[in-house]
């Protein structure tokens, strides 16, 4: 947005973490193995194990019958090994329903994005294995 309305970027905070020199030079020097995946994000649950996932957007556009595939594959994956999933999806989006999955909801983490959150469009279930 500062490139539309200034025409440069003269606040870095609104600069993506990722071209902040350390961060940078992090994945500069990564020498760990990269593959991308095309597949669909159900599919890619059920065939990958991962300690974090970051879900953002795609939930929203779920059908009740997806967002119910989705809930019962993240639960799957929580037992596989995920610690940590943050789920991000429009407001008028319904919250988690499995109650496994609902366990795992940190009130506290998942309020506190959404209120530094300037859209105001999104909800945050950050959902953690204790």
């Amino acid at each position: 947005h500062q490139m539309l309305f200034l025409g440069k970027i003269e606040f870095p905070i609104g600069l993506p973490i990722d071209v902040t020199e350390d961060v940078f030079n992090q994945i500069k020097n990564y020498k760990g193995n990269v593959e991308f995946h095309q597949m669909d994000l159900i599919q890619a649950i059920q065939k990958f194990t991962f300690q974090f996932g970051s879900f953002s957007n795609v939930p929203s556009y779920f059908t009740s019958s997806q967002y119910q595939d989705f809930e019962q594959e993240l639960s799957k994956a929580f037992e596989k090994g995920t610690r940590t999933a943050v789920i991000r999806s429009f407001l008028k989006h319904r919250q988690i329903e499995c109650p496994d999955l609902k366990s795992k909801l940190n009130q506290k983490t998942s309020s506190w994005a959404q209120q530094i959150d300037s859209t105001g469009l999104y909800r945050f279930q950050i959902l953690e294995k204790l």
